[in-house]
């Protein structure tokens, strides 16, 4: 019991005034028949771990009782346990005033009944033993069938005024259970406790009691306190008082003080009929979801007693508004929380109101691409933010400001996502596709810091209107971005590409996101006489186009667009075309491998381009790149997910970081890029770079390594591996070679430096040219050695000779010859040396199928400088 004894202290020490009670009993003396002396069945009750308790084995009605003259203006207050379900023939009378000793027999008083059929806490008058009820608590609240803790508070005024009080589960807090006037008795003798026990196991000793106190009604010395503030209009709240306040002080309207500008009140009415409450109306209107402090001082309660000191409270007015598209935006993203810098170790993303209005955010739903979550109970006010993160991470983020915890909490990818807010209608507020291309700073992006909006203005802005936070901590959840600034979008739209899905559908593609009523209405036209039937936007980039009539093969085709406008309102520019074709059908090897950057200088980007060899028009959607794990093809990633034409004759170049290239290699041709989110891992010493087709067929692969650079090459990083001939074949490693300085080292989207087609053969085997110079400028740095033969089917074996007939470098060994076709020699010895300058002797030894040896003799001249 010393948890109720603490706090039977704790009310002496808050009220005075109970140090005049007539009786004060906490039973921590292990005795009730003493101090004071309580008489009656006392042989049925004990005293257990400071406390008051029933002991009787059997069902019985027993009570205790003790003098009390208390009265009029007097304060009943006692703890009763009844650890069982109470009912009809369990309960308990806890007489507060009685005119006899005996409180089993008829008497004249009141008592508080706990308990019976009703479950309830009530006050009774009792008039020669007839009871009635005066002040009718609410039923079925002593139900428990383990513990029914209870403070119970009963006071009766000088004007005979009674009120009914209880504390549930003595947690500290009474509630009222009513006031009645009732004069019928005014004078006491006894205070007494009376139960009803039936024979049931679970009553038997199971009553328990403590602190009872009875006295005068404290005296009133304190102000009164703030209970409660009720918004009712834009310009009305109700100000609830703990006590009657005197009407004057109340009614004076300087007393009341509200910021954000609001002031004090016009008026400051004291109700009528509740003087706890007073109706205040102020000429300046509350922000709508804006958080108001009110301050109150001088006012008094009936006493006198006056508030010195100010008291606050906290009030919103809030009527939800209806989000339209970018007054809520997706505003900072913390998408990879590890190595932390200074931010819990997980994941957030924030929402900032980016509007003059207040949202109430029940029903609307956060997703990335793959899955989503529904949010609940969250004001969002003007200019506030909201961070969102998973259930478990919510007391992490507290500390940060306003936090929703969701459960099934979309993970965010760390090179990027899809992500979206939509209301509870389904109607799209935000989206945002973020890549971790975005932080543009190769120690950021490792993880730890935040992606950060720059312009909330410009929700649209993608990779030039977002960056990485610059706060130490990585990130700034619930405050303003710590990149902020005016940065707004004043490019006008382009229609960056049309591709043809079939022959009667067309998609169109636009360099940002477009404003979807905009692109809705904008007109759309086709060259070479299509009608389009219908058009639909798809997404914020995309408008799908259905066509009145086919499209035809190998007919270049013009679309236009115009009264489009961009997200921020800028209008598409006049001349906005983009040409398409239908794309055919391919066959192996129409699409090849053609250069491949495999050891990027520092953490730079690995590159792959792809050449169209054919005179088809083939589109790239579906396709993919792929390597090898355990001699399977593993590790596919798409290069196009949309129509993608590569033409007859031009280049792909696919990579993850076209700035990077862009910058590395200055004349890159950037319009052949396509960024893909990832490429298969390529090892900077040796692997196998495979084109596979929309139908996982295999279009082309090479299985490369370090020492087909060129030998005479100090350091290799940053130097592509180009083809030297389109029609030899890519396992050909005699086909391959470094790129020439004289270009930057690689020529990632147009012709190879090192491009050297196989000529026709003359007599069968001519080599070609006669003088070459091996020092990697991009000129003659290899030798060819053409062949041509009636039938296929040839063996062949090459061999350099120097001129005094030693052996410079076996080229080829047994090689299984086609009808035509061309092996190059780079100059380099078997050594790894470049040759001298000199004459040297190609020497092709071919072997038929009919035993026949065919041997020819050419000669080279290896040139170079002096």
């Amino acid at each position: 019991m010393c948890l109720k004894s603490h706090r039977y202290i704790l009310l002496l020490a808050l009220l005075p005034a109970i140090s005049f009670a007539q009786i004060i009993d906490n039973f921590s003396d292990s005795n009730f028949t003493a101090n004071p002396s309580w008489g009656g069945d006392t042989n049925l009750f004990t005293v257990d771990q400071g406390e008051l308790r029933s002991n009787s084995p059997i069902a019985a009605t027993y009570y205790l009782s003790t003098p009390s003259a208390q009265a009029i203006n007097a304060q009943w207050e006692f703890f009763i346990n009844l650890k069982f379900s109470t009912s009809g023939a369990n309960f308990v009378d806890v007489f507060l005033i009685s005119d006899v000793s005996d409180i089993t027999i008829p008497n004249n008083g009141y008592f508080v009944k706990i308990g019976t059929t009703a479950d309830e806490i009530s006050l009774y008058r009792v008039a020669g033993g007839i009871d009635s009820v005066i002040i009718d608590g609410p039923d079925g609240i002593v139900n428990s069938t383990s513990s029914n803790p209870f403070y119970i508070k009963v006071t009766r005024d000088t004007f005979h005024l009674w009120t009914l009080e209880y504390d549930d589960g003595a947690l500290g807090t009474y509630v009222s259970a009513g006031s009645v006037t009732d004069s019928a008795f005014i004078s006491s003798a006894f205070l007494g406790v009376m139960i009803e026990q039936s024979s049931a196991v679970s009553a038997v000793n199971n009553h328990f009691f403590d602190n009872f106190t009875v006295g005068s009604i404290p005296v009133d010395t304190f102000p009164p306190s703030l209970s409660g503030i009720s918004v009712l209009s834009i310009t009305q709240i109700d100000v609830v008082f703990s006590e009657f306040v005197e009407k004057t002080s109340a009614q004076t309207a300087v007393n009341y003080l509200v910021d954000n500008g609001i002031g004090s009140p016009l008026s400051a009415i004291r109700d009528t009929l509740d003087s706890t409450r007073v109706h205040l109306v102020f000429a300046n209107q509350f922000g709508n979801g804006v958080t108001n402090t009110l301050t109150i001082s001088n006012a008094a309660d009936w006493l006198g007693n006056v508030i010195t000191v100010p008291l606050s409270g906290s009030f919103m007015y809030f009527l939800a508004d209806t989000a339209a598209l970018f007054d809520i935006v997706i505003n900072e993203i913390f998408a990879d929380p590890s190595p932390p810098q200074g931010l819990p170790d997980a994941e957030f993303v924030e929402l900032y109101n980016n509007s003059n209005k207040a949202f109430d955010l029940s029903g609307f739903t956060f997703s990335d691409a793959l899955s989503g979550t529904t949010l609940s109970g969250k004001i969002l006010a003007p200019g506030g933010y909201l961070i969102l993160c998973a259930n478990a991470d919510t007391d992490y983020y507290k500390p940060y400001g306003a936090v929703a915890g969701l459960t099934n909490w979309p993970s965010l990818n760390n090179a990027g996502d899809d992500l979206s807010l939509r209301d509870s209608s389904g109607k799209l507020i935000h989206s945002v596709s973020y890549s971790d291309t975005w932080y543009k700073n190769s120690i950021k992006i490792q993880g730890g810091w935040t992606l950060e909006m720059i312009d909330p203005s410009n929700p649209c802005g993608e990779s030039d209107n977002w960056a990485a936070s610059v706060n130490p901590d990585g990130g700034t959840p619930g405050f303003k971005n710590s990149v902020f600034a005016g940065n707004p979008d004043i490019q006008l739209p382009k229609l960056a590409g049309a591709g043809a899905i079939d022959s009667l559908t067309v998609l169109l593609t636009f360099d940002e996101t477009m404003d979807s009523l905009s692109a809705a209405n904008a007109s759309y036209s086709i060259d070479q006489g299509i009608i389009i039937s219908t058009d639909s936007v798809i997404t914020g980039k995309t408008v799908k186009l259905l066509l009145a009539s086919q499209l035809q093969y190998n007919v270049i085709y013009t679309a236009s667009v115009s009264g489009a406008y961009d997200c921020a309102g800028n209008a598409i520019g006049t001349g906005n075309t983009a040409v398409f074709v239908l794309p055919e059908q391919w066959l192996a090897g129409d699409l090849i491998i053609n250069e491949m950057l495999f050891n990027p200088r520092g953490s730079g980007a690995d590159f792959v381009e792809v050449y169209n060899r054919s005179a088809k028009y083939i589109d790239l959607n579906g396709w993919q790149l792929a390597n090898l794990a355990s001699d399977t093809l593993a590790n596919f990633q798409t290069i196009a997910t949309g129509p993608r034409v590569i033409f007859p004759g031009f280049y792909i170049v696919l990579t993850t970081d076209a700035a990077n290239i862009k910058q590395e290699y200055p004349l890159s041709h950037e319009e052949t890029f396509i960024q893909m989110t990832s490429l298969p891992s390529y090892s900077n010493d040796d692997g196998t770079v495979i084109l596979v087709n929309n139908l996982l067929a295999v279009s082309d692969s090479i299985t490369y390594s370090s020492g087909m650079q060129f030998a005479l090459l100090n350091d290799v990083e940053g130097f592509s591996l180009e083809r030297m001939d389109f029609n030899r074949p890519a396992g050909d490693k005699t086909n391959w070679h470094s790129a020439a300085e004289a270009v930057g080292f690689a020529t990632p989207g147009y012709k190879n430096s090192q491009y050297n087609p196989a000529e026709n053969a003359d007599n069968e085997v001519a080599v070609i040219p006669e003088i070459f110079s091996p020092d990697n400028d991009g000129v003659d740095d290899v030798v060819n050695i053409n062949y041509a033969f009636e039938a296929a089917g040839y063996v062949g074996s090459i061999s350099i000779y120097d001129s005094k007939g030693r052996l410079v470098r076996d080229l080829v060994k047994n090689d299984l010859l086609g009808t035509k076709g061309a092996y190059s020699w780079d100059g380099i010895n078997v050594t790894g040396e470049k040759a001298r300058i000199g004459i040297y002797i190609v020497y092709f030894e071919v072997f038929g199928l009919q035993g026949e040896i065919k041997q020819y003799k050419k000669t080279c001249v290896l040139a170079g400088r002096l």
